[in-house]
């Protein structure tokens, strides 16, 4: 494992020269007010660091409202996440962070698209003023929706210290865990052959207990549902 603090292009570059062979980074930064510090680590992550399979980003915001217009914001999280996507042995993703804006879901999102072998993604984000909703991450979960292998997706509070209240919306968290139990019960043959009904009806019996499941999986795959031959009911 590698660790990043690294603000200067020259810096940056001569380090992730010589990190080819690293397998887990972690960073201390998310996204550059610096061009020339962008460019060289995206095309880091999505050229030169082929064995990397974990990346971190430890207590860091997405964005600096001082300093960052949300424009540029969304440009620099479209990058990050085409980065990331573009790493060819990356499984493993954390964000350890200050807020979580619409942007950031939409980079967590594409990242899941455009990452079949993606296993585990890890969130956190602080406690949240009484006044403000707790956060959701509607295109995140449509992703997870037709992502049928990822193992874990924790959405948390930084450090693994839950705050008085959650950060993170309840019902998202549920629909995210009803998916991965999905997954654990075998609905990957979706992305391959979803009338293979033999299979659909295994993943039924091993979610017979779990009725959250079966709704959902019956819902997702109606196929599995119908009979094989019609019954014939003429007298």
């Amino acid at each position: 494992m590698h660790e990043c603090r690294l603000c200067d292009a020259n810096s940056l570059a001569s380090a992730l020269a010589s990190l080819q062979e690293v397998k887990t980074l972690r960073l201390w930064i998310l996204r550059f007010t610096d061009d020339a510090l962008a460019s060289i680590f995206y095309n880091a992550l999505a050229v030169d660091l082929t064995r990397l399979n974990q990346l971190k980003f430890l207590d860091c915001g997405p964005f600096d409202p001082g300093h960052v217009s949300s424009i540029e914001e969304e440009l620099s999280m479209a990058a990050l996440a085409h980065a990331i996507a573009s790493c060819p042995r990356m499984t493993g993703m954390a964000f350890s962070l200050t807020s979580y804006p619409g942007s950031m879901d939409e980079a967590l999102a594409t990242c899941v698209r455009r990452k079949p072998e993606l296993n585990h993604i890890y969130v956190g984000c602080p406690e949240l003023p009484e006044n403000q909703q707790p956060y959701e991450s509607p295109l995140l979960l449509q992703a997870l929706k037709a992502h049928y292998t990822i193992e874990s997706v924790k959405l948390t509070h930084p450090h693994g210290l839950p705050p008085p209240r959650d950060s993170w919306d309840a019902s998202l968290k549920e629909n995210i865990a009803i998916l991965l139990r999905l997954n654990a019960f075998g609905r990957k043959y979706l992305a391959n052959d979803p009338t293979d009904r033999n299979i659909g009806l295994s993943v039924l019996e091993k979610a017979k207990d779990d009725m959250d499941c079966l709704f959902v999986h019956m819902r997702e795959n109606p196929l599995i549902c119908k009979r094989e031959h019609p019954v014939n009911t003429t007298p």
